[in-house]
């Protein structure tokens, strides 16, 4: 009875443990989901463009820092205390490089010190010394040896190499993620403009039938825009368009910048260019916020400013509708029969 009674206290004592880490997870996914995300993004341009954008959570828990100043620099700070700096972190990787090419260095020295120095005079008379027998059996030992240390050198360079490509496919991590997320940018640019360069010769073609593949290219674009309209012309996809408007308007209306001021300072040695701009300001002031003061003077060229925008977003808000978007029936054929026409 007395063993049974102290499993039972032991059972109850996990299970209170347990009941407190899921309630804990709870609090926590509760909190990350309903308590609000504030974000601020600070640009200017003076001498050199220079940016800021941060994330902070639950009254400067988790602040997360992106700072442009002639390279892009990523922080987290969790209570105020930094827990990554990859411009840091970069450089003591490169710090203990360093060190380890210098250890290496020195050890090749002292290796090098500690090996004897053989005349050919000694070699020669241990070498007449020696038998044909010893010299072969020695020959043969020395193969072995140096087979052996040869594939000991492949296996550490095979092993090296792994353990370089391992740390180079987890080396990514979610924190780093504007960092790609700019070289993913770069990348998209360039094929565009791949592209872009390359439109003369697919319109042209080969030499031979130049007209024949323009023909198929217009009669295959003419027949996507026929499928699109009648596509659209659908009473279905209507109400799809009508239901994306509804949810991306409110996404959007949630995550607008809830304070914004902009700055911006223009000058030009053309009176042309000068009245172009506040023409452009002009059409632009209705879209614009209200904190906004541009000036257009006739001078040096020169375009200065500075951009602050403060704004909060609930995680809960965009799962919400995201997850109405996601899981909706009649969103999904939509996207269906608008990839069915991309094959045509």
């Amino acid at each position: 009875m007395q063993m049974l009674a102290v499993i039972v206290d032991i059972l109850k004592i996990i299970g209170i443990i347990l009941l407190c880490i899921i309630a804990i997870l709870l609090i926590i996914i509760l909190l990350v989901l309903f308590c609000p995300w504030r974000y601020c993004v600070d640009v200017r341009r003076e001498e050199r463009l220079t940016g800021k954008a941060a994330v902070s959570w639950l009254l400067l828990v988790l602040r997360i820092e992106v700072i442009y100043r002639e390279a892009v620099n990523l922080r987290i700070r969790v209570l105020g205390i930094p827990i990554y700096d990859k411009l840091r972190r970069e450089a003591q990787a490169a710090a203990r490089e360093e060190k380890a090419a210098a250890k290496e260095q020195k050890k090749a020295g002292k290796k090098e010190k500690l090996l004897p120095d053989v005349t050919a005079a000694s070699v020669e008379q241990k070498e007449d010394a020696l038998t044909d027998k010893q010299t072969s059996e020695d020959e043969t030992v020395d193969n072995t040896v140096s087979a052996r240390a040869r594939q000991g050198e492949e296996k550490a360079s095979e092993k090296h190499t792994q353990s370089k490509k391992g740390r180079q496919k987890t080396g990514k991590v979610w924190w780093e993620f504007p960092q790609y997320f700019f070289e993913m940018l770069m990348d998209w640019a360039e094929k565009f403009l791949e592209m872009l360069l390359s439109l003369p010769e697919l319109v042209e073609g080969p030499v031979e039938r130049p007209v024949e593949r323009l023909e198929k290219k217009i009669t295959s674009v003419v027949g996507r825009v026929e499928y699109y309209t009648k596509l659209l012309q659908k009473k279905g996809s209507k109400w799809v368009i009508d239901f994306l408007k509804v949810r991306i308007f409110k996404v959007l209306k949630h995550i607008r910048p809830r304070n914004a001021r902009i700055n911006l300072y223009y000058a030009a040695d053309d009176p042309a260019k000068v009245a172009d701009m506040m023409a452009y300001y002009g059409m632009a002031l209705p879209w614009l916020p209200r904190h906004t003061n541009f000036t257009a003077e006739l001078g040096e060229p020169k375009l200065e400013g500075s951009i602050r925008i403060k704004g909060r977003v609930c995680l809960i808000v965009l799962l919400w509708h995201g997850l109405g978007i996601y899981l909706n029936k009649k969103v999904k054929t939509f996207l269906k029969l608008l990839k069915e026409g991309q094959k045509m």
